[in-house]
């Protein structure tokens, strides 16, 4: 995250453009506690095209501070210093070191129900006086 000229978090911005190469909306998040701008708690700003009006229209943030884009139909929501995107079920869209890692820990309980199955098949063989260990 870049500092501001005080040592503050940048304010980050991000654009969205339309299938038809319109600007769709543009979004503003400031990560920082209290948020730079004093004037306003909030600290997500959002704006989108009204396609009837030609207009850039402010987009209504929640009462929690987030905002529904629906170019990307997600919710946005601040956490801290970071953006959270959640879907329309509000299941976070995880990142992809975080998509990685929970593939990882899904692969490593299966691998441990896998072997607790074995174990248990090798004591019902043992109880019936069969050595699972020899071929």
């Amino acid at each position: 995250m870049e500092e501001g000229p005080g040592g503050e978090a940048a304010v980050g911005t991000g654009v969205e453009w339309s299938g038809e190469g319109e600007l769709a909306s543009v979004l503003a998040y400031d990560p920082n506690e209290p948020p730079l701008n004093r004037e306003t708690t909030h600290r997500l700003f959002g704006w989108q095209r009204d396609k009837g009006r030609g207009e850039m229209r402010e987009m209504p943030v929640r009462p929690d501070g987030s905002i529904w884009s629906q170019y990307l139909e997600s919710l946005l929501v601040p956490d801290t210093m970071y953006l959270r995107l959640y879907d329309s079920a509000r299941q976070l869209c995880l990142t992809g070191e975080e998509a990685e890692a929970e593939a990882r820990r899904a692969e490593t309980r299966r691998a441990d129900a896998e072997a607790r199955r074995a174990d248990a098949l090798a004591e019902k063989l043992r109880a019936l006086g069969i050595d699972p260990d020899q071929p």
